[in-house]
């Protein structure tokens, strides 16, 4: 990895935000720099199995590299960390994939991907522990692009999970065996700590016994130097043996205490006994003494009194009710008796000096410096206690300190066992439950209490497979383990999950096997893709030998590794005869030199497809083929070409007769397409021209559609005259411009003379309309529009260069000229129907029914503008006797002149209309009343001057009645106005005619 030159071109990894809580997590795991384990070996080979990669990794990231706890593919144990593509794993909370590196701005110049191993292809799973700490990632490399399927990823990610609860399970194990090794570094300071207190007390004892020693030497000193009073003597003697059997019964209750061991009460026993003996002693020989027998007296009561404290103590310790707060206070009290029971003996022992120095003066010194050594003693005796009780009273201060520092351990190791997602089961070395977790209760159904004290195989086991939990059991305490093996568990409802265990122990002080920790793993799901995917690699077997595709698998030197039945079948080789030949054995000789250039591409990494070659049977007979090819890796290094080809043969045969046909196909279908696209156009430009009201609208619409449907050919529609005698453009369309006259007579066009289409080329020279106009083009073709037998016009197409076009389009150009003459014909009838029914034939002027639907429109429209609208009705005066004087029809020729002078008189926007008989009625929208009164006072002025005649005899004066009304100052609707207006017309008559009204 060292061969890795870090380029200053790429792009730095960012740094999580919580770098340094992660690289402290990471640190707790001691995971880094560990040797290879299965566990994870196996995660990682199912990793490059399930998504068909060659390598697979588990990748750590530290502060400066990514190392890997396991690899398949890749010679590598580390990498730097800022050219890891984990760097950037790490910083995700899903899968990170890369499907191609040199695509990725991010990597295009990492040498990972532009050197050895040449990654293509990344897709990583952070492995985020409980905590949310990212430390590393699962990873599946490839060597080129791709993608993953969606069942790829989520089987990647569930791999995931599974290494990253080995981790936690890891972390688990080392607290476990920590809390191990603390017991027993604890055990060795209690060893250590009793060896000490040993020696104090020994040397104690060498002290006591040196100072009774040279006190015995110094008394037989004075013996020999005098006759002293025994009897003294032998009190002070007694007392001090008194002393020394207390200082046993108390060295023997802190010794009880300590271990709670039962043998340590036989010298306390013991010594109790011997102070009872030497009191009643001391009381015999001082029995002659009052004042002797008084001291010996309270001595015996303050003795019985620390003995009773002495026995409370034990008694207290043997019903283990003594606790931390009662210590100090027990202690204090026996020190207490302690120095009084000291104080006494020491009082009564200067009182037996004293004596002694009265009685015998001489031996004053040697007495002197006999009690100096021997208190001396006493005093370092005393001093060497205290030492050890300081000691012991900072070990017990030490020891409280460390069990409660264990205790906060242990609970914090139990929280651990009981939210970790892996299995952890603590039995006995009998192989009893002691322990169960959470996820193991969650695995099985039953509760840690319903399981504890219950042998881990009556539960759990399979009968089949007991055997191997007791063997792994027994290799445990034997000292050979099975520290991994896979057994399967069976949960309260009798579902079978497959656990994946690894062992380990804890052993007591004497280093025999006290408990056996077993942290299991769920593999089921893990097992069950493994077995899937075993089937899936049978289920390809059987799909390559029996596809119908040549499959073939060469190795780098051309040998044949691998060819299907297809490919025997195909190329008449038997199997046995495959594995002499080589990949260019079966290559047409024309082809070895492309081939052999393809097949160094395919080992160089590059994947190709669309190759054709030939290949070459057994018999010699040549087929063509087509296929794929690409190359295996595994360790980053190729071992094989892996290709799949088709035998094309026959389809290359058939391609070569499907390719004329499909050239005369194309052509058909152009034509096809051509004639539906004309044949939908025709169909819109019926439809449009049958929703055409109007000619002018008409006209528009063909002139849009003409120029879709001969968009090359220029030309025009051409309509004859009301009177038959000329024939006027009213539509064109070009460029290039018309090449036609405008106005020509019907004459002077074939096809109107014939009444048939007229086509002229270049070879019709004297054949040509004479309405065409310079320059003469190519061609042209004109297309009588004929409808119900009459002639109405025609349709003329010209082409400035070639006549083909016209020629391809004469059929349409006929079908089209039939319909816009069947159009046209049908405008013109129904204007004329229209016409019909809204005017009235005698004046000319809109009728009845047409002026009551415009009204109420018109009032409509001015209500919403908030405008006000004018109704006139008028009358001719004295009518009947027009009609009576001159006729019916000199009264029709009034009626006449006064609809003619109506029209001229009034507005565009203005409706006219004959009420009925001679009454008319005029519509002013947005008119005023006062305007609509002075409109009718100029109608009615005017029509005076009217001069009709009838049969060149004048008719006389026309006067006319008027009478107005307004909306909405009369009514708010169409015959209230009305009504209003023709009252007013009546009033006008009544009060002497030739007058206008308004109403009231």
């Amino acid at each position: 990895m060292g061969n890795w030159q870090i380029m200053d071109t790429k792009i730095a990894p960012p740094i999580p935000t919580n770098e340094s809580s992660r690289l402290a997590a990471l640190c707790q795991y001691q995971i880094l720099d560990t040797i290879p384990e299965k566990a994870y070996d196996d995660i990682t080979l199912l990793a490059a199995s399930i998504c068909r990669t060659p390598v697979a990794l588990i990748s750590l990231i530290d502060a400066n590299r990514q190392w890997f706890k396991a690899k398949i593919g890749l010679e590598a144990a580390q990498t730097p960390r800022e050219i890891a593509f984990c760097a950037y794993t790490i910083l995700q909370q899903d899968i990170f994939i890369v499907p191609d590196a040199l695509e990725d701005e991010r990597f295009a110049r990492n040498p990972l991907v532009t050197s050895d191993p040449n990654i293509r292809f990344y897709a990583g799973v952070p492995l985020i522990t409980s905590d949310g700490y990212a430390l590393g990632s699962l990873v599946v490399i490839d060597f080129i692009a791709r993608e993953l399927e969606p069942q790829q990823i989520e089987a990647l990610k569930s791999l995931g999970q599974q290494v990253v609860k080995l981790i936690e399970l890891r972390r688990t194990v080392l607290k476990l065996e920590n809390i191990a090794q603390k017991h027993k570094k604890l055990h060795k300071n209690r060893q250590k700590f009793f060896q000490r207190i040993a020696i104090a007390l020994g040397l104690t004892s060498v002290m006591v016994a040196g100072a009774g020693f040279y006190s015995y030497r110094s008394l037989s000193n004075i013996v020999a130097v005098g006759d002293l009073p025994v009897s003294n003597y032998k009190v002070i003697q007694e007392l001090e043996d008194i002393h020394s059997s207390i200082q046993k019964v108390a060295i023997a209750k802190h010794r009880y205490l300590r271990s709670s061991e039962v043998r340590y009460l036989d010298p306390y026993y013991q010594a109790r006994e011997e102070i009872q003996q030497k009191l009643n002693q001391l009381k015999k020989d001082v029995k002659n003494d009052p004042v002797r027998q008084s001291r010996v007296a309270a001595l015996e009561i303050l003795i019985a009194q620390k003995l009773i404290e002495i026995e409370q103590t034990i008694t207290i310790s043997q019903s283990q009710e003594l606790g931390n707060a009662s210590v100090p206070q027990l202690m204090e009290q026996s020190k207490q008796l302690s120095d009084r029971v000291e104080t006494t003996i020491q009082s009564m022992q200067a009182a037996e000096n004293q004596s002694l120095q009265k009685r015998s003066q001489s031996l004053q010194a040697n007495t002197r410096n006999s009690s100096v050594i021997f208190f001396g003693g006493i005093l370092l005796n005393f001093a060497v206690l205290a030492i050890v009780y300081y000691f012991m009273r900072r070990e017990i201060s030490e020891r409280q300190q460390v069990e409660v520092a264990l205790e906060q351990e242990r609970d914090f190791t139990f929280a651990i066992l009981d939210t970790i997602a892996s299995l952890v089961v603590v039995c006995d070395f009998q192989g009893k439950i002691v322990r169960f977790n959470r996820a193991s209760e969650q695995a099985t159904g039953y509760y840690s209490n319903e399981v504890k004290g219950s042998y881990l195989w009556s539960l759990f086991v399979p009968p089949e497979q007991v055997n191997i939990v007791e063997k792994a059991i027994g290799d445990l305490l034997t000292g050979t383990p099975t520290n991994e093996y896979e057994a399967y568990w069976i949960a309260r409802d009798g579902s079978r999950r497959l656990i994946a265990w690894s062992n380990t122990t804890l052993r007591n002080p004497a280093g025999a096997v006290e408990y056996i920790i077993a942290s299991g793993i769920d593999i089921t799901e893990r097992f069950l893709a493994a077995q899937e995917l075993k089937e899936s690699q049978q289920r390809y077997q059987d799909l390559f030998e029996n596809a119908s595709d040549l499959i073939q698998s060469v190795a780098l030197d051309g040998r044949f590794l691998y060819v299907n039945r297809a490919w025997l079948e195909t190329l008449g080789y038997s199997e046995s005869e495959i594995f002499g030949l080589s990949l260019f054995d079966i290559i047409h000789p024309d082809d070895h030199a492309h081939c052999q250039e393809l097949f160094g591409h395919v080992i160089g990494g590059e994947r190709l497809n669309n190759i054709q070659t030939s290949f070459m049977t057994k018999t010699g007979h040549k087929i063509l083929v087509e296929g794929s090819a690409s190359c295996k890796f595994v360790d980053g290094k190729p071992i094989a070409a892996q290709s799949i080809f088709r035998d094309i043969t026959l389809r290359r045969q058939t391609e070569v007769e499907l390719q004329k046909a499909n050239e005369q196909l194309c052509l058909s279908v152009k034509q096809l397409e051509q004639r539906n696209h004309e044949i939908t156009l025709l169909s819109e430009i019926s439809d449009v021209l049958q929703a055409c009201r109007t000619t002018e609208e008409a006209y528009t619409a063909i002139s849009t559609f003409l120029k879709l449907m001969f968009p090359d050919l220029p030309g025009g529609i051409f309509l004859t005259n009301a009177s038959k005698n000329l024939v006027e453009v009213v539509v064109s369309w070009g460029p290039p411009p018309l090449t036609s006259n405008s106005i020509f007579s019907p004459s002077e066009c074939w096809a109107l003379r014939r009444g048939r289409p007229h086509f002229a080329g270049t070879l019709h020279g004297n054949l040509q309309c004479r309405h065409l106009d310079r320059p003469i083009p190519a061609a042209s073709l004109c297309v009588p529009m004929i409808a119900q037998g009459e002639a109405l016009g025609m349709l003329y197409l010209s082409s400035p260069e070639s006549a083909t076009p016209i020629e391809a389009k004469q059929q349409l150009a006929i079908t089209v000229a039939e319909h816009i003459a069947l159009a046209l014909a049908n405008i013109k009838l129904r204007q004329t129907l229209e016409n019909q029914s809204i005017r009235d034939p005698l004046t000319g002027l809109f009728n009845r029914r047409y002026m009551e639907e415009s009204l109420e429109r018109e009032i409509q429209r001015c209500d919403r503008k908030q405008q006000s609208l004018g109704v006139i009705m008028l009358d001719v005066d004295h009518f009947k006797r027009f009609n009576d004087t001159f006729g019916h029809e000199a009264g029709d020729s009034i009626l006449k002149e006064l609809g003619q002078f109506l029209q001229k008189y009034v507005r565009g926007s203005d409706i006219a209309c004959r009420y009925g008989g001679e009454e008319f009625t005029l519509i002013l929208p947005e008119v005023s009343l006062e305007i609509t009164n002075r409109r009718a006072e100029q109608i009615r002025e005017g029509i005076k001057h009217l001069s009709v005649q009838y049969r060149h005899e004048s008719l006389g004066q026309i006067t006319l009645s008027l009478g107005v009304a307004s909306f909405p100052e009369h009514g708010v609707t169409g015959q209230v106005v009305i009504r209003q207006a023709d009252a007013a017309l009546y009033r006008a008559k009544q009060e002497g005619r030739d007058a206008v009204r308004v109403a009231l």
